[in-house]
């Protein structure tokens, strides 16, 4: 179990989601 790179996923995903909020506002 590596919780660092469990983090390290959900860190990206939730960057890419925020980058795509402030992209294309819902």
């Amino acid at each position: 179990m590596n919780l660092f790179s469990f983090y390290s996923i959900l860190f990206l995903l939730g960057r890419g989601n925020y980058q795509l909020s402030i992209i294309e506002p819902i």
